[in-house]
């Protein structure tokens, strides 16, 4: 039985790591050109080599509890596929080998990629996420004068929305055009200038613009008796402004909080227990605070509630994707064999509709329901695991019987 064990281990691994290599390659593709290419052109012409190796390494490690899981329901479907077809699985039957020690070396494998998966999913894959949603904004606030690309609207500075027609390499500007937000990041007022010039000022973690020849247009602020009364909002424009030569400090500050925010998928597990023993304890006071003081309409938000909903639910699907591996191979070993096909095509298929069911169920929990108490989507996420072991077992069984 070593010598039959190995003829299947083998080719069940070779199977495995050619199927993660081409998922690894298509997977990393699609993560790794997005975000570039949201990126200014004056930075993404300037970016090291290291950075794109970083970057897509980041996206490798990321793909790793999708891809695996994949590969190795594919490559089962794929090797007992050939093996039904070739009589090499009724040859070895008749040997005297019952189906379940013939699954034996897959299972074993299996039980590896689930422990690898759980080492993955638990703590690699976050780090990974959170290292390759921060990188282009790290780039972007290690050189912010580079926002300011020529013919291209540019709104990632704080209450600004900036145009300019013409950039030279000594940070010389033409044509200036920017339009000013208030708080709720409406227009204001609007700025011209034939010339600018970009200082840096790391202090105020930004850069300084020192215009020249500026027009200023500015608008008075809405009141709320306006729209009641209908008031034309031209009226509520201002005379133009000639400043001629102003300085305007353009801060970075919402690239800088972006930094700052964490994703449930982007924090360690450790982090992520932590803060849904905090968020849990908060929902707790206020749910005793509405029992003790309702509002008027009987309604009210439940922020701290959803918070912990969703940080549950991500806790509890990273324990119950990293199933994922032995639940494929004990549903694609029957499924296989019943293929009796020796074409790859016909695998191919069977691992896309099984991998599409399985991540649409896990989907239902993680992102339509992840902040709906109400729903249990902890438990949801949990559902793809008990129907297609149940589904598997049971094809096992009748298989097992034949």
């Amino acid at each position: 039985m070593r010598i039959i064990d190995r003829y299947i281990g083998r080719q069940v691994i070779t199977a495995t790591l050619i199927a993660v290599l081409i998922l690894t390659i298509v997977m990393v593709l699609g993560n790794v050109f997005k975000p570039l290419l949201s990126l200014p052109s004056e930075i993404l012409r300037d970016l090291p080599i290291s950075f794109f190796l970083k970057f897509m390494g980041y996206a490798v490690v990321a793909s790793l509890p999708f891809t695996v899981p994949w590969s190795l329901l594919t490559a089962v479907l794929l090797v007992f596929g050939r093996l039904s077809a070739d009589n090499e699985l009724l040859a070895l039957r008749m040997g005297g080998s019952s189906f379940a020690r013939l699954c034996a070396p897959v299972l074993a494998l299996a039980s590896l990629c689930t422990a690898a998966c759980f080492w993955i999913n638990l703590d690699l894959a976050p780090r990974a996420q959170s290292e390759l949603a921060r990188l282009p904004t790290r780039v972007t606030t290690a050189n912010p004068q580079a926002l300011l690309t020529p013919d291209t609207i540019v709104d990632q500075i704080d209450n600004f929305v900036i145009y300019i027609g013409q950039k030279t390499d000594d940070g010389r500007l033409s044509n200036f055009q920017m339009i000013l937000l208030n708080e709720s990041r409406q227009p204001s007022g609007f700025l011209t200038a034939s010339r600018a010039q970009l200082v840096e000022n790391p202090a105020q973690q930004g850069f300084d613009l020192e215009l020249s020849d500026t027009t200023i247009i500015m608008r008075d602020p809405e009141r709320p008796e306006d729209r009641v009364s209908g008031v034309n909002p031209l009226i509520r424009i201002r005379p133009p402004i000639q400043a001629g030569e102003i300085t305007q400090t353009m801060t970075l500050q919402r690239l800088y909080d972006k930094l700052e925010r964490v994703k449930p998928g982007m924090m360690t597990t450790g982090e992520l227990s932590q803060r849904l023993e905090a968020a849990t304890a908060r929902a707790r006071t206020e749910g005793a605070n509405r029992k003790k003081s309702k509002s008027q309409d009987g309604t009210s938000a439940r922020p701290a509630l959803a918070h912990a909903t969703e940080l549950r639910t991500e806790l509890n699907k990273r324990f119950s994707f990293s199933l994922a591996c032995l639940v494929f191979v004990i549903v694609g070993l029957p499924l296989g064999v019943t293929a009796q096909r020796r074409e790859t095509s016909i695998g191919f298929g069977l691992s896309l509709a099984v991998g599409i069911a399985y991540l649409s169920l896990l989907m239902l929990g993680d992102s339509i329901l992840k902040d709906r108490a109400s729903s249990y989507p902890w438990l949801i996420v949990w559902l793809p695991n008990v129907l297609f072991l149940a589904l598997g077992g049971w094809l096992f069984w009748r298989l097992q019987r034949r």
